[in-house]
């Protein structure tokens, strides 16, 4: 895993995150189905001095997961590679109390995640149950104390 910061103008950060993850059941020296895919995270984000207020936007970029990754003889449906796009904003009202909104998934992709198509086969019915919502929209208010 490997995680890095770039404050490389006044209010203005870039994001970057990467995962890998191998595993192997070394008694039958096969791939262990439970490891999810690697993924990339990376973000653009402007606060204003003293963040009243800002924007991020966030791009996650996950791997496939192939019949390699899987034990042999494996029927597990393999997910595709995806690439999602949020974006963020706040404001802050008073200094306990945030204003969030936020537009996920605004290429409204059809994805699946690991975690939830873990366990389905390849030619199940059902698969399209488990994708991921399309764009869609959320409002949050937050309170500190």
């Amino acid at each position: 895993e490997v995680v890095g910061d770039w404050r490389f103008a006044r209010g203005w950060l870039g994001r970057i995150a990467y995962s890998y993850v191998e595993g192997t059941d070394e008694d039958l020296d096969q791939p262990l189905a439970s490891i999810a895919p690697s993924q990339l995270v990376a973000s653009l984000r402007y606060a204003v001095p003293g963040g009243r207020w800002g924007a991020e936007l966030i791009g996650t970029f996950t791997e496939s997961k192939t019949s390699s990754d899987l034990p042999d003889g494996s029927t597990q449906f393999q997910v595709p590679s995806s690439s999602v796009v949020d974006l963020v904003g706040w404001l802050t009202i008073t200094d306990p109390l945030r204003l969030q909104l936020s537009v996920w998934n605004l290429t409204d992709e059809d994805y699946w995640t690991w975690s939830y198509a873990r366990g389905l086969s390849e030619g199940s019915a059902t698969l399209d149950r488990f994708t991921q919502p399309g764009t869609s929209v959320g409002a949050q208010l937050r309170y500190s104390f």
